[in-house]
């Protein structure tokens, strides 16, 4: 909340170090730090604090620095934080793309059919998400996940322990509730990326014909 952290960041702190300008009541006061509320709430609490930090070190009077320095402040350090920012806002957002690019392509590939007839096409999908690239994908090893999750979720269901790490482990039925409901949002995930795989090579099927015949 905008107006909390101007109080929490700034006139909090201002009250507790500095003395309200000579001859303002309480009334006159209580005005003033709303004005100071109304010309900062439009800033982020972390420029705020950036803010408060620069003009605490040069204020030398006794009295409330007057807003402006506060806002100049405030501004300098909003700019310099967006900045910071821009370069990593940059790299996920061509991390992201590059990765969907890439799964375009992968799922007209003969590699995203052989994971649909294996019954890993999510599998494989999160993989590309992950970053990976399709020669980096091993198809047996997602063939071979998911065929020890397909146990362990048969093992659930039938209240029957788990083995993980040398121990068998037990479910509250909270817990077995629970995991069985990710099971299924998995095989729902499964579903949708199956279908999504035969809708892309219904428009392009020569091209994985090709590659499939090669």
């Amino acid at each position: 909340m905008p107006l909390a952290d101007v109080q929490s960041e700034i006139l909090e702190p201002m009250q507790a170090l500095f003395l309200p300008p000579r001859d303002m009541d309480q009334a006159a006061q209580t005005t003033a730090l709303k004005a100071y509320g109304a010309v900062l709430q439009h800033f982020a609490a972390p420029d705020l604090r950036a803010a408060w930090s620069e003009v605490v070190a040069e204020h030398r009077a006794r009295s409330w620095p007057v807003p402006g320095a506060i806002v100049q402040a405030a501004r300098k350090a909003q700019r310099e934080r967006t900045a910071a920012d821009a370069p990593s806002r940059m790299r996920t957002g061509m991390d992201a793309y590059a990765r969907w690019r890439v799964w375009q392509t992968v799922r007209t590939s003969p590699l995203a059919l052989d994971a649909l007839e294996a019954g890993v096409a999510w599998s494989l999908k999160c993989a590309v998400q992950d970053g990976k690239q399709p020669g980096e994908i091993a198809l047996a090893e997602l063939i071979r996940r998911r065929t020890s999750a397909d146990e362990t979720a048969t093992a659930i269901g039938d209240r029957r322990p788990v083995p993980h790490n040398g121990r068998m482990l037990t479910f509250s039925e909270h817990n077995r509730a629970l995991a069985l409901k990710m099971w299924t949002n998995l095989l729902c995930n499964e579903s949708d990326t199956a279908a999504e795989i035969r809708r892309a090579r219904s428009f392009g099927a020569a091209p994985l014909a090709q590659g499939r015949a090669a």
